[in-house]
């Protein structure tokens, strides 16, 4: 009987050994899995290949065939009618007039009826090696060197991969807005000087 007894009371132990290693195993936090780098940031797509002349962004000239020594007729003789916004005069008779295409996403700055700058949103116009919105900043940085300047708020967050800024090639008159490392727009600057009215 003793033998039977010693016998129960085994088993009973080694159940209740068993019962609690078990529950101790679901009470314990499972380690958290590796998170991966940036999880949930967009990708840039790849450089775009063989960009058509329609397409074709060239830095101090122009982009789809249009020129910076072109007036507002003259784009619109060859890209078809756009919207015209006006823009801010100032006290001395400078203004500024837009000239926006929203299905080509293009938009044409025009001071003192002069071209001053375009600034492209299609992610289906790029430059010679590619570079377009909705790329990576590193293929305009592999494309036009390292020797930028850039311009961005304090005020942000301490997330990289959300940060807003610009990079400026200034002598070669391209300019990336970027977020994170994704373009979101490219504008040019026309390479000549425009005078500006003074007041009398």
């Amino acid at each position: 009987m003793k033998k039977i007894n010693m016998i129960i009371v085994i088993i009973l132990i080694g159940l209740i050994t068993l019962s609690a290693g078990a529950y101790a195993q679901e009470k314990s936090p499972s380690p958290s899995p590796t998170p991966k780098a940036d999880s949930g940031v967009p990708t840039p797509t790849p450089p775009l290949e063989n960009v058509p002349d329609s397409k074709f962004i060239q830095p101090q000239k122009g982009v789809s065939g249009t020129d910076f020594s072109m007036k507002l007729k003259d784009i619109e003789s060859l890209l078809g009618r756009g919207e015209i916004l006006p823009g801010e005069t100032d006290f001395s008779g400078n203004s500024w007039i837009d000239l926006v295409y929203p299905k080509k996403m293009l938009r044409f700055k025009f001071f003192n009826g002069e071209l001053s700058m375009i600034i492209i949103e299609n992610p289906e116009f790029g430059t010679k090696g590619g570079t377009h919105v909705g790329g990576s900043i590193g293929d305009g940085i592999r494309e036009y060197g390292p020797d930028f300047r850039q311009e961005k708020s304090i005020v942000q967050s301490p997330d990289p991969n959300t940060q807003e800024y610009e990079l400026f090639y200034d002598k070669k008159g391209v300019a990336f807005k970027c977020r994170g490392k994704i373009i979101q727009k490219i504008r040019l600057r026309t390479p000549f000087k425009i005078k500006s009215r003074k007041k009398k």
